[in-house]
């Protein structure tokens, strides 16, 4: 009873839930040890975790064994009884420590990683809900199939915010929001987990989601047509980017092969998308020549195949199925499942889509046809056999005529290309000719180097497509990240290292995201923050990137000409075998592999071939080939310039490329506002309503969820700084800090006053909100209700000023009523000034003139009158016998005629616009004789009017940009009224508006305004 009274008395018990508030993980396990002394008997039921599932399942203590042990049988099983350690695999049931109605991980009494799993996998299994909040971030269950809650549909119930069901759809509103409303910087949302986890689909759905809440706040023409233009590249890319960087592997039947990083660019006022780019990362080159059992290679090359007919098969060297073809047939496997997992995926009619998305992009079919070319010759080449020669044992081509059929697709000599092969060297003194294994090995680097061509061209094509077009010192961008997940196969090798390194690097950007600025933050304030230990994998991060890791010392191999693979399994295993706990060495004393502890389990590594797949340099002879191709000049152009480097200069690494590549990217990471989603693989085997809590458990405690939650739920996840707090909320503060003036010495000190006068009547404490040094640290409950006063007092503020903005009002639609009858009557005026001379009239009108005039004379007027189909002809004809028939003297006499109409016709303010937007004088006379003649109604133009108009490129860029501007004020100006409205007023209010719609306001509460009290308030 003492013990109890200890724990209950240091406030261990809160509220009749059981609940963690400790400073410190050697703290959470003492305590754990201690409740475990205490309850932990025979008949209690516990979570234990299970030697045979490696998770935690549910079962109740039938012995206790010594001091440290019981034994649990399992309560679906009662028949297996397990014995397990006391602190620390077992943990007590609660009833109700979770409630899986709840949408919040952070409303769980009981933060264990047991009731954490138990929790997802209810929600999963039992309420069909992927989606789990963890206070700002989302965590995501892959459902393997389609869910009801993800259709496009309900998108709406998102943009209004109606629905707080948790979904990846409100990351994206948050970033949204935070450009656009709140006006902060870039936003960045990552999206996490390891292969088949639905990062991919994630990021569509994202984009989906940001291209259809973009169109919902465009209400203008011009941002009506971007948003849609945009929204259909960005959807017309994911088909592309899919065929030629997806492939089946064991895990996932739609694998991205690949890393990118999309930039979502927003007009910041407007929060209309203008464009986007992105940049990809890691082609897994390798798949191209070799895949493993059950896998596939990329998916164009089976597209390609079954959709093509008979005809064009024979036209790109008389194709066949994937089946013979080396490169396809490794894996034995040849279809692959759709995304929801309800269908065999029809390859034939994914390659329609292809060709439909690559023509909307603006691939031209020259384009296709010659990419198309390239991938019928890779699958020839790839099919090309060595033998070797009996007397030298050298390398030679057993089958000469399919590499004829691979050199004439690519347009090249056959016996060039063939010797790029079998020749290694080659020098004025001496050739050095390939063995078998180095032809096979240059073949297949010239395929690699071949389709690696073709990617880049189309991600450049793409990103041509989808960039803004106007300036971009506007604009702000929503990046995201979705980039291969950590990967451990039965053999790993290069490609594994850079892919797990890249993996590491996103987790360790997480934990200093998450955990370490969260504490320093804290620290450097002075205010308390719960000191927990969180998973810090810097030193594996360096092990790999640092001088002397792993990218360094196997760049430094391949530029030592004898090097190998062994050389540098050894040379690892010397500099950090038993320095770096993080580093494995190989067991046997054989160099030919080495392992790392990441973060989310030890993989070892095959270095087998590692030095050829960071050189992946190609010979000089190669690339002077194909740069003589009659193919066309895209193949031409595919392998690039000579990569000879100068002496005393290395060749750059994919290694050294990849690591400076990735370090650009977590810089720009950390430049910007991070969002999390954390994709989570319910089990292996990929099928649907079903959670393997063992799988799933090692995804969790790598991800670092459980920590997340204790820290997040103690700390303080909204801060913000002492000034900002001060000039928001300052019209809710005490009414003697309202009239003091505010300096950086006395904010503080406001700031702690105004956030304590709204405590006695919202009951929150000390313990919900911070004063530090330099900002306000509060929890969501503080926030919302200072945002909740600061509305009604702006609201009241506003209802108070009804009289005055009412009275603007009604003067603004008698104006624009006046200026609409004005326009109208104009126009007519303009109808008859502006009449275009036809070709007929100014023919008759020659003929008649041709006795009267010198025949160069005739000629120039005809010219003339072409020229400036706006003006009388009998002017022309006057200004041309004023000039003596000098054409440069009349056409500039005409030119100053011209700009002195159009000035006349428009008004100052609507001339300045249209210069500045760089428009000939012709096209500004044009748009007057239409009717264009205000600025509300350019400003309200869209592409079809400018086509009509005949505006060029340049000038439709600049005047969209002016128009864009505009229309960006316009929706920030419509989104306060919808944030602060007006009411309507009490006094009924003449629906014409008289002379002086002043004298007709009422003021709610001082009776009837003057015209000049009124003039005066506005």
């Amino acid at each position: 009873c003492n013990h109890f009274f200890e724990l209950f008395s240091s406030g261990f018990f809160i509220s009749g839930g059981l609940r963690f508030a400790l400073a410190s993980f050697a703290t959470m396990t003492q305590l754990l040890k201690q409740t475990a002394e205490l309850d932990l008997k025979v008949g209690v039921k516990v979570y234990y975790l299970s030697p045979k599932t490696k998770s935690w399942a549910v079962g109740t203590i039938v012995e206790v064994v010594g001091h440290d042990k019981v034994n649990v049988a399992d309560q679906e099983k009662r028949e297996e009884k397990y014995t397990v350690e006391k602190a620390t695999k077992v943990h007590k049931y609660i009833e109700k420590a979770y409630d899986t109605d709840s949408d919040d991980l952070f409303s769980m009494s009981d933060l264990h990683a047991s009731t954490l799993l138990f929790c997802v996998k209810d929600r999963f299994e039992l309420k069909q809900k992927c989606y789990t909040r963890m206070g700002d971030i989302i965590l995501a269950v892959n459902p393997f199939q389609r869910m009801e809650y993800n259709d496009p549909k309900h998108m709406p119930e998102y943009f209004d915010e109606s629905n707080g069901a948790p979904h990846c759809w409100q990351v994206a509103h948050d970033a949204f929001r935070n450009i656009v409303i709140r006006d902060l910087n870039n936003q960045s949302i990552l999206i996490s987990g390891e292969s088949g986890a639905g990062k991919t689909e994630t990021t569509k759905m994202l984009m989906d989601y940001l291209g259809a809440f973009s169109q919902h706040n465009s209400r203008h023409p011009m941002q009506q047509e971007t948003c849609a233009r945009v929204a259909q590249k960005l959807r017309d890319s994911n088909p592309i980017l899919e065929s030629f960087g997806n492939a089946k592997t064991v895990r996932n039947d739609n694998s991205s092969r690949f890393g990118k990083y999309i930039k979502l660019h927003l007009e910041a006022r407007s929060g209309v998308i203008v464009g986007a780019e992105m940049v990809t990362y890691l082609l897994e080159k390798s798949r191209i020549c070799v895949q493993g059992p059950g896998e596939r290679g990329y998916h164009v090359f089976y597209e390609f195949l079954k959709g093509t007919s008979p005809q064009e098969k024979a036209r790109y060297g008389g194709l066949k199925e994937a089946e013979h073809y080396k490169c396809l047939n490794q894996g034995k496997t040849f279809t692959r499942k759709s995304t929801d997992g309800t269908r065999i995926e029809d390859d034939g009619k994914e390659f329609g889509v292809l060709i439909g998305a690559m023509e909307r992009l603006g691939i031209t079919a020259e384009q296709r046809e010659q990419i198309f070319t390239v991938l019928a010759a890779i699958l020839h080449l790839q099919n090309v056999e060595f033998g070797t020669e009996p007397t030298t044992g050298k390398a030679k081509i057993d089958n000469p005529e399919v590499l004829a059929t691979a050199a004439s697709l690519l347009g090249v000599d056959p016996e060039k290309l063939g010797k790029t092969f079998t020749v290694k060297s080659h020098t004025p003194i001496m050739t050095t000719l390939s063995l078998k294994n180095e032809a096979e090995d240059m073949r297949d680097a010239v395929s690699k180097a071949l389709y690696q061509g073709v990617f880049d061209w189309l991600v450049t094509t793409l990103n041509e497509a989808i960039r803004p077009q106007g300036p971009s010192t506007t604009t702000k961008y929503i990046g995201l990240l979705d980039i291969f997940g950590f990967e451990n196969f039965a053999t790993n090798s290069f490609e594994q290292v850079c892919i797990n390194y890249t993996n590491e690097a996103l987790q360790n950007h997480y934990n200093q995201y998450t955990f370490v600025e969260d504490a320093q933050e804290c620290q450097r304030e002075g205010i308390r923050c719960p000191i927990l230990e969180y998973p810090d994998n810097a030193p594996c991060v360096e092990l790999v990137d640092k001088p002397g890791g792993v990218f360094t010392l196997l760049d430094q191999e391949c530029a030592f000409k004898l090097g190998t693979d062994e050389g540098f399994a050894k040379k690892l295993c010397e500099a950090w075998a038993d320095k770096n706990p993080y580093f494995i060495a190989p067991r046997s004393t054989n160099y030919d592999s080495f392992g790392i502890r990441h973060y989310a389990g030890d993989v070892m590594y095959c270095t087998k071939r590692f030095l050829e797949k960071n050189s992946d340099t190609l010979k000089d002879e190669v690339r002077e080939v194909m740069a003589a191709s009659t193919a066309g000049p895209l193949v031409r152009a595919l392998l690039g310039p000579s990569e000879s480097a100068a002496p005393g200069i290395r060749r750059s690494t994919v290694g050294g490329k990849f690591k400076t590549q990735l370090q650009s990217l977590m810089k720009e990471l950390r430049a910007t506002q991070s969002h999390f989603i954390r994709c989570v693989k319910p089990n292996p085997e990929c099928a649907p309503g079903r959670v393997d809590s063992g799988y799933v458990l090692v995804q969790l405690n790598s991800a670092g969820v459980v920590q997340t939650i204790i820290m997040k739920r103690e700390g303080f996840p909204l801060r913000v700084v002492h000034k900002d707090f001060w000039f928001r909320f300052r019209c809710i503060a005490p009414k003697e800090d309202r009239k003091s003036p505010t300096t950086p010495a006395n904010v503080v000190e406001k700031c702690g006053r105004l956030i304590q006068a709204w405590s006695w009547v919202y009951k929150y404490t000390d313990k919900d909100y911070a004063i530090g040094k330099t900002k306000v640290f509060m929890r969501p409950y503080v926030s919302d209700v200072l945002e909740n006063r600061r509305a009604a007092k702006v609201r009241r503020c506003f209802r108070t000023m009804q009289p005055v903005l009412r009275a603007y009002v009604l003067r603004r639609v008698e104006h624009r009523r006046e200026q609409e009858r004005l326009r109208k009557a104009q126009i007519e005026a303009q109808k008859l000034q502006f009449a275009n001379n036809d070709q007929g009239t100014i023919a008759t009108v020659a003929r008649e003139r041709k006795g009267f005039l010198a025949p160069g004379a005739v000629a120039l007027f005809e010219e003339l009158a072409m020229i400036f189909p706006h003006f009388d002809l009998s002017v022309i004809l006057g200004v041309i016998e004023n000039t003596q028939d000098n054409r440069e003297k009349a056409t500039a006499a005409l030119m100053d005629m011209q700009r002195q109409r159009v000035d006349k016709h428009l008004p100052r303010s609507m001339k300045l616009i249209l210069d500045l937007a760089g428009l000939r004088v012709e096209v500004q006379e044009r748009m007057a004789a239409k009717g264009f003649s205000t600025k509300e109604q350019v400003f309200g133009m869209a592409t079809a009017d400018m086509d009509a108009m005949g505006l060029n490129p340049e000038e439709k860029k600049g005047l969209t940009a002016i128009i864009m501007s505009q229309q960006s004020n316009w929706v920030a100006n419509e989104r306060l009224y919808q944030i602060y409205p007006l009411q309507p007023l009490a006094t009924r209010v003449p629906a014409v508006a008289p002379a002086n719609p002043a004298t007709y306001i009422r003021s709610s509460s001082s009776g009837r305004l003057a015209a000049g009290a009124t003039a005066r308030r506005g």
